[in-house]
């Protein structure tokens, strides 16, 4: 079995671990949102991420999964960040809403919502995550498929529309 708390883990096998690109963590590490190790070598930067920084990244890919926009998701870890800075992100239960993501009590009650309050949503079981972690970890690096994310640009909605007419 491996001892996950003394790991470290590259970009790259974290990518593998939670399904988030290498350029998306890198970002969500230089806003702050994940916590990585900085290795600076030259004018290069290098992540080394520890099991609590890669169990928050896999959190932050569920809640994606889970339909939160990344703006939603960012503004929500902000947020938790701000209540207890050294709280790890799996530790809470959070429920997923269109455009929201809202926090929940221990008790399982509606505490409030990160982002704005927009209805209803699904409650996601973050504490399995370690578990899955774990169990891939033993069984050998396996890869999580990468979401698909859509991104209409200018021409992309300009060729549509002469499409459509």
């Amino acid at each position: 079995m491996v001892n996950a708390d003394l790991t470290l883990f590259t970009t790259r096998m974290v990518e593998r671990l939670t399904g988030l690109h290498e350029r998306r963590l890198e970002r969500l590490a230089k806003e702050k949102v994940l916590r990585p190790e900085v290795v600076k070598r030259g004018r290069r930067r290098f992540y080394l991420w520890s099991w609590t920084a890669l169990l928050e990244a896999r959190v932050l890919a569920a809640l994606a999964a889970a339909g939160a926009s990344g703006r939603a998701i960012r503004a929500a870890a902000r947020e938790l960040r701000k209540m207890e800075p050294d709280r790890p992100l799996s530790s809470y239960t959070l429920r997923v809403a269109p455009g929201d993501v809202v926090l929940l009590e221990p008790a399982g009650e509606l505490a409030f919502s990160l982002v704005r309050h927009r209805g209803q949503g699904l409650i996601l079981a973050l504490g399995c995550l370690e578990t899955e972690l774990k169990n891939r970890l033993d069984a050998g690096v396996a890869e999580i498929p990468r979401q698909k994310v859509a991104v209409k640009t200018t021409a992309h909605r300009r060729r549509q529309k002469a499409g459509d007419g």
